[in-house]
């Protein structure tokens, strides 16, 4: 895990192939079923569905870090991270599970990869719902893969 502070600023990449490559990097040694690209079915309980593309099931922790968006460019609003865990994945959007209340519309989701070192994400938060007292889940899109801190 990074040691961040309050107020950093991300620049990100948001090129698909790039994106693409750092979800492989990521999924490299985990437990993704199925391996990447994987697939697992659009279908939701209710047979509707708003993801733009498949997702590989997959079972990742992460570090989860509020983000702000100023311009181009998005702010760490806090130094403190929670544990999440993914619960799907894709180039596009990730679903996944944490245990205390978010309210931010953007997060920084942090994978520590043993070969290619730590990963990070910019996600936008599309949904979150509570599903017991320490358990929340939530969905978003990926916007990009962080390029440089400023």
């Amino acid at each position: 895990m990074t040691t961040l502070q309050t107020g950093e600023r991300y620049l990100m990449h948001s090129d698909p192939a790039e994106i693409s490559q750092t979800i492989a990097a990521i999924c490299a040694h985990q437990d993704c079923r199925g391996g990447w690209p994987g697939h697992i079915s659009n279908s939701q309980d209710n047979g509707h569905e708003r993801r733009q593309g498949r997702r590989l099931s997959a079972i990742i922790p992460f570090y989860l870090r509020p983000l702000a968006r100023e311009g181009e460019t998005f702010v760490l609003t806090s130094p403190d991270s929670l544990i999440a865990v993914t619960r799907d994945l894709s180039s596009h959007g990730i679903g996944f599970q944490y245990d205390m209340r978010l309210d931010a519309p953007f997060i920084l989701a942090e994978f520590d990869t043993l070969q290619a070192g730590p990963q990070k994400l910019i996600i936008e938060i599309r949904w979150r719902r509570r599903r017991t007292r320490h358990c929340y889940l939530a969905g978003g899109q990926v916007l990009g893969v962080v390029s440089e801190t400023i």
